[in-house]
């Protein structure tokens, strides 16, 4: 049985400027199914193993939102997701400019209840 994840991804400028063209990738793990895709504002598409949104200009201090809803594998075990932003304006710190999520899938067991007299 498999279950829904649910990705937030929140792209904020914390720059000097407005920042424009700005793109966010986000390589999925490849154990996960995407469900939907949901961004603020722009348009998001898949390709090559990746979800790329272009999420269009943002302004100095504001951020965008991206929700992905994707079905988890039903094997247990670790899913790694990593997502990164670019703009066209040069990055001084662009430290800050990539995530990455580890996910741990586990194992549900059901244990049925028996009532003892």
């Amino acid at each position: 049985m498999s279950s829904p994840l649910t990705y937030t991804l929140i792209v904020t400028n914390t720059g000097t400027w407005d920042a424009t063209g700005v793109v966010l990738t986000d390589t999925l793990p490849s154990e996960v199914v995407i469900d939907s895709v949901t961004p603020s504002s722009g348009t998001c598409f898949q390709a090559s193993g990746q979800l790329i949104c272009d999420l269009g200009d943002l302004l100095k201090d504001t951020g965008k939102l991206v929700t992905i809803v994707a079905i988890a594998p039903s094997a247990p075990g670790a899913i790694i997701n990593t997502a990164q932003v670019t703009s066209n304006e040069y990055d001084a710190d662009p430290t800050d400019n990539s995530a990455t999520a580890l996910t741990r899938v586990g194992r549900i067991t059901y244990l049925p209840l028996i009532p003892q007299d």
